[in-house]
Parts: C-alpha cells; sequence; structure tokens
C-alpha cells in the first residue's frame, strides 16, 4: 500500500465556507492543492448546543480526476469505528442537482454518472445531525470525507490531515498453520487444531471478514472487521488422518463495496506411530508369590505402527531397573524388558512405560501387572527314636516321627511327607492352619553302621507350593554278648544231662564272650540259683573270660540258668543259657560220665523192651 501524507507540502489556500449566521462556533479545515491530488477539500462545523452542522466544499483543477463519489463517515476515535449511520443525517442548504455533472444526494454519498472535465465550481452542501445533542467540542468524534476517483486513487480527509491511497492496496493476508507448524508429522487419530493469522495489511478498515477452508472443515474467527494492520487468528480442529493431507484457508474482506481475498495452505503427514506394553510378574498377571522369593518382571515392547521408532525406552513406576536388548524396533517388531526384584508380604503392583519416537514424534504406552506376596511356609523336624542320632542295636526297631507345623499366616491344604529312602510315612492329616503342627509317623529296622534319612514336606496355598526338610540319623551297632554254661565240663542245654552221686562235687562254669564289634563294659553274671557268679569290667570284641563255681550235687533233676549283661555307652546286651544235672541215690559212688552212661543205657533197653512187645500183640 502506497500511502502519501500531503498535508504538511500543500500550499494552504483559505476558502470560505458559507455558514448560518447564527452559528456559535466554527470549525474549519481547509485543504488546497497539490501536484498528486489536484483537488481542494474544506471541512466546516458548526456547533449550536443541539445540532452539528457540517459543511463541505470540494474543488478540483484538473480533469484527469474524474470522481465518482464523495463518503461521508462519522467515526468515534476511542474504538475506531463508525457510531452513527448516514440515515442520521439530514440535507440542507444547496441540492447537489444545482451542480452540473452530478447527480442526487442519496444517503450521504454524490454520485457521478460519468461525467467529465473536473470540477470547476465549489460544490458546497450541509448535513445536521438528527440523533439527538452532541456536546460542544467533542474530541472523540471527527468527521471524514473519503473522495473516489476514476482512475482508482482515493482522497481520505478526516479532522485536518488529507491522505491519497491506491484502492488496489486495499489488502488482507492469511497464513495458516497445522498444530502450530507448516509441515509436521502427526500422530494418526490425534487432534489437529489449525490456525489461521489474518492481517489486514491496508490502509482501510476491512468489514465482513470471513475464513473458509478448502476441506470443509468449520472456521470461528473471534470478529469479522479489522482497522489497518490489526490482526486476529481463527481456528478450526479436526483429527489427523494417515498419510499427506493439505487444506487452504480463504479469507475474504470488504471495503466499500470492494472484496480483497487471500490463501495460504498448510499440510501435516499423518503416521501410524504406536507401540504397545505387556507386564507380567513371573510370567503371570496377579500371581500369588512367596514373600521374600525371586520376582522378575518382564515387559513385552511392540511396534504395532508402520514406521521405525527409536530411542525406545522402558522405566518402571516403582524405580525397579529395566533392562532392554535394543532401542529401535522396525514395524512388527517386539522384544523382552527385563527388571528383578524381591517379592514383599502384601498386595504390590508396579507400572510399567514405554516410549519411543519417529520424527521428534513421542509416543508410549503404559501396562500395570501385581503380585501379591504371601508368608506361606512350613517346617519339619524329624527324630529317630525320639533323638537326633542315637546308637542303635542293630535288629532292633526304629520310629521315626516328623514334627510338621505351619509357620506361616495362611492354611496350607494338601500336606505330604516323603521320606527319601522310601520308609512309609503316614500323618493323621493334610491340612493345617496358622501355627498348627502335627507328627507323622515311619517304621523299619535298625542295620549295622551309619544310616540316615531325610524327611520332606509339602504344602500348598492358592497353587504355591512350599516344602521343607529335615534329615535324622542313627548308628546301628553290631553290640552283643553270650554265656555258654558247662556242668563239669558239659554243656547241658537239654535235660537230664550229667548224673551226678548224690554230693559229689558239681563245677559249674560260665564262658562269657564279646560277640559284637563293640567294647562292652560292666559285664555280670548272674545265676538264677546259685547268684551272682563274677563281674567283668570290659571285653574287647571277640574277646572271652570264664567264671566258675563250684558245689554239691543236690538229689533229683536240676536245671539253673546263667543270664549275662553287658553295657556299650548306655545300651545294654545280655544274654542266658540254661544248664541240667541228675543227682541220684545209691551204693555205688560213680562219676558223672558213668553213670551217664549207665543210664542212657537202660532208656535204650527200656525202649527195645517196648517195642518188641508191641510187636508180640
Amino acid at each position: 500500500m502506497n500511502r502519501i501524507l500531503i498535508a504538511a507540502s500543500l500550499i494552504l489556500t483559505l476558502l470560505i465556507l458559507t455558514v448560518p449566521a447564527s452559528a456559535d462556533t466554527v470549525v474549519n479545515l481547509t485543504k488546497s492543492n497539490n501536484p498528486i491530488f489536484d483537488g481542494n477539500i474544506d471541512i466546516g462545523v458548526i456547533y449550536n448546543g443541539t445540532t452539528k452542522t457540517i459543511s463541505v466544499q470540494y474543488i478540483s483543477d484538473n480533469t484527469t480526476y474524474n470522481p465518482l463519489g464523495i463518503d461521508m463517515f462519522f467515526y468515534n476515535l476511542d474504538n475506531d469505528v463508525q457510531n452513527v449511520s448516514e440515515a442520521g443525517w439530514n440535507r440542507v442548504g444547496p441540492k447537489p442537482a444545482t451542480v452540473a455533472g452530478f447527480g442526487w444526494f442519496e444517503s450521504g454519498k454524490y454520485q457521478n454518472p460519468g461525467g467529465s472535465g473536473g470540477i470547476t465550481s465549489p460544490i458546497i452542501f450541509t448535513l445536521e445531525n438528527t440523533f439527538g445533542v452532541i456536546p460542544e467540542n467533542d474530541e472523540n468524534n471527527t468527521f471524514a470525507v473519503h473522495i473516489r476517483f476514476s482512475d482508482g486513487q482515493s482522497a481520505f480527509v478526516t479532522d485536518g490531515t488529507v491522505e491519497v491511497v491506491d484502492d488496489d492496496d486495499s489488502s488482507i493476508s492469511i497464513e495458516k498453520l497445522t498444530n502450530g507448524e507448516d509441515g509436521p508429522v502427526l500422530l494418526a487419530g490425534s487432534p489437529v487444531e489449525w490456525t489461521y493469522n489474518v492481517t489486514n495489511t491496508g490502509n482501510v478498515t476491512l468489514t465482513n471478514i470471513s475464513v473458509i477452508d478448502s476441506e470443509g472443515v468449520i472456521v470461528i474467527c473471534p470478529k469479522d472487521t479489522l482497522i489497518p494492520g490489526e490482526y486476529m487468528i481463527c481456528t478450526a480442529n479436526g483429527t489427523a488422518i494417515e498419510g499427506f493431507y493439505n487444506n487452504t484457508g480463504y479469507v475474504y474482506g470488504e471495503y466499500n463495496g470492494f472484496t480483497v481475498t487471500a490463501s495460504d495452505t498448510s499440510s501435516y503427514i499423518g503416521v501410524n506411530a504406536s507401540i504397545s506394553i505387556e507386564k507380567l510378574t513371573n510370567g503371570e498377571d496377579g500371581p500369588v508369590l512367596l514373600a521374600g522369593s525371586p520376582v522378575e518382571w518382564t515387559y513385552n515392547v511392540t511396534n504395532t505402527g508402520n514406521v521405525t521408532l527409536t530411542n525406545i525406552s522402558v522405566i518402571d513406576s516403582e524405580g525397579v531397573i529395566v533392562i532392554c536388548p535394543k532401542d529401535t524396533l522396525i514395524p512388527g517388531e517386539y522384544m523382552i524388558c527385563t527388571a528383578n526384584g524381591t517379592a514383599i508380604e502384601g498386595f504390590y503392583n508396579n507400572t510399567g512405560y514405554v516410549y519411543g519416537e519417529y520424527n521428534g514424534l513421542i509416543v508410549n504406552s503404559s501396562d500395570t501387572s501385581s503380585y501379591t506376596g504371601v508368608n506361606a511356609s512350613i517346617s519339619i523336624e524329624k527324630l529317630t527314636n525320639g533323638e537326633d542320632d542315637p546308637v542303635l542295636l542293630a535288629g532292633s526297631p526304629v520310629e521315626w516321627t516328623y514334627n510338621v507345623t505351619n509357620t506361616g499366616n495362611v492354611t496350607l491344604t494338601n500336606i505330604s511327607v516323603i521320606d527319601s529312602e522310601g520308609v512309609i510315612v503316614i500323618c493323621p492329616k493334610d491340612t493345617l492352619i496358622p501355627g498348627e503342627y502335627m507328627i507323622c509317623t515311619a517304621n523299619g529296622t535298625a542295620i549295622e553302621g551309619f544310616y540316615n534319612n531325610t524327611g520332606y514336606v509339602y504344602g500348598e496355598y492358592n497353587g504355591l507350593i512350599v516344602n521343607s526338610s529335615d534329615t535324622s540319623s542313627y548308628t546301628g551297632v553290631n553290640a552283643s554278648i553270650s554265656i555258654e554254661k558247662l556242668i563239669n565240663g558239659e554243656d547241658a542245654n537239654e535235660p537230664p544231662g550229667p548224673v551226678i552221686h548224690l554230693g559229689n562235687t558239681v563245677v559249674w562254669t560260665f564262658n562269657v564272650t564279646n560277640t559284637g564289634t563293640v567294647k562292652l563294659t560292666n559285664i555280670t553274671v548272674v545265676d538264677d540259683k546259685l547268684g551272682l557268679i563274677c563281674e567283668i569290667d570290659e571285653l574287647k570284641p571277640g574277646e572271652s573270660k570264664v567264671c566258675t563255681v563250684t558245689g554239691q550235687a543236690s538229689a533229683k533233676s536240676q536245671m539253673n540258668i546263667a543270664t549275662v549283661t553287658g553295657w556299650y555307652e548306655d545300651m545294654m546286651v545280655m544274654d542266658d543259657d540254661p544248664a541240667h544235672y541228675f543227682g541220684y541215690r545209691g551204693g555205688i559212688s560213680i562219676d558223672a560220665p558213668t553213670a551217664t552212661g549207665i543210664i542212657t543205657v537202660m532208656f535204650v533197653g527200656l525202649f527195645i523192651l517196648f517195642y518188641m512187645k508191641r510187636e508180640k500183640y
């Protein structure tokens, strides 16, 4: 726009306004010829307290400037808008028809029907307001005259200033942006805001301004009028679609029947850049874990879009360190990231957040996983014959006891006990509430040597298996002793034994032997008829000792039993052996072997005689 301020360079020529004699105040604004605008405009204002009378005189000496019309406006300087319509003025004084070449005054405008030759005589007309009292010397109000010429130039007179403008420079501009940028990359499905920066780039006020978008989106503007240099931001909204997209904003404005327009195009690229994450705890979502047990979180990250994502990272809400094998994924590719910790008691959850980037565009996703940490635990105490590591006689009975206790804070079910050596363990129940215990048992026979076996207990809570174990042992020893009792050198375990004349000497011999593999101590030999026979301090394995007692034979058949006891540590071993003899009365004294022979012959003879008699009958 070319604006030339000519007031300072004009040669002022006073032209006298004709005003009513009754005027109280006269304001003369006089403008004269200049080389560009060859014409004079003189504006006079009269205030009489109730009305405002305005007189306008116009002279043009140059036939080049063929006026098309005169427009008059009344402005308020505070908001720079026309505040009184032309219909509010009443024409008085000479009619325009008295001036050759001009038509009638209509709505505050002189129309030139195409005459030429310029205006050589002054045009004087007067307007008087009919809309009420205007305060005297109201500096906020001013009168303006706009003269348009056939070659496109204009003269704009207001408050003592003449400006020459070019109507073609009445212009408007528009700058269209998409989300504040031109050509951004957007996520398909994300919000889009188009902004249209509309500026009045001319030197006249534009009205009826509107903005239309080529793609039919609704554009909203805060106003429809802009003074010179003023701008406004219009907006429209939509949703990004996948692929290349552009649309054009068209702006239209109007000045004095003339329409000005401008346009601008903005575009974006809609991409399907997306990412997903699936978070699991020990391979599950919401498992029940033992408090104190290891936890592994896995984060399955997948590029679910159609563009390659870079700078991928995973962050956990609880601050655990997440490790990923890479930071770039092509479309459809996935990776497993991991983090580790220790389960705590109670309900626990944490969220994995994944971030990725495409061409400066950030995409993200999240997923939460949880677990319940429980104190589910069990204990077992295994004993052998009520002890831990006793010494047992090889071959003696063994009873193993398994004391099983629920040491947690939840009820355990499906409890079972298994022994490492395959012995059958019997339990009275299979469920224990917190703090409850039970005694399970198994039985066997001690073997020689060192022996141990382990009891394993298993329980279940909500699909979670808990277990414990305990080992017990014993040492099986061959601690044994034997006694052989002889009467007069004869082992007479069965009756009648040796035949001994009444009163003859009887010699009882007690042969004691350690038949085991350990040393025996505190050995005592006792006879049920003879009493204490002897005491032996110790016998090593395989060692023997002989104790003897003498006496006189008693009548008839005699039997007595010898018993030996010995000790290995706190374990007693024993053995016994009987002995028989027959004491008789007679005149002949015979020794025991001879008597035994005679008695044997007598028994044989009696047997033969009995057999022969039986055959006879």
